[in-house]
């Protein structure tokens, strides 16, 4: 829903939606890096599993594609 509000603000922008849902494990995570590889843009992730959101940052720094997590600021709080 953040992502769908952010993207209501460009309206003249065209622009795809890509959802990987339950993305649990490293296998998973090769599919859609090999997606973003594909169709590069910006990666905005919910994962909390920190081995998987550094092997997504890096492919994402590695690509030199924004990624943002939405989730960082709770998973940051103390």
């Amino acid at each position: 829903a953040v992502t769908k509000a952010a993207l209501a603000q460009f309206q003249s922008t065209m622009r795809q939606e890509y959802l990987y849902p339950l993305i649990r494990s490293l296998d998973e995570l090769d599919t859609v890096i090999t997606q973003i590889t594909n169709f590069p843009g910006p990666v905005i992730y919910t994962l909390v599993n920190e081995e998987l959101i550094a092997k997504l940052r890096e492919a994402c720094r590695l690509r030199n594609i924004p990624c943002i997590g939405l989730l960082d600021p709770l998973l940051g709080a103390s």
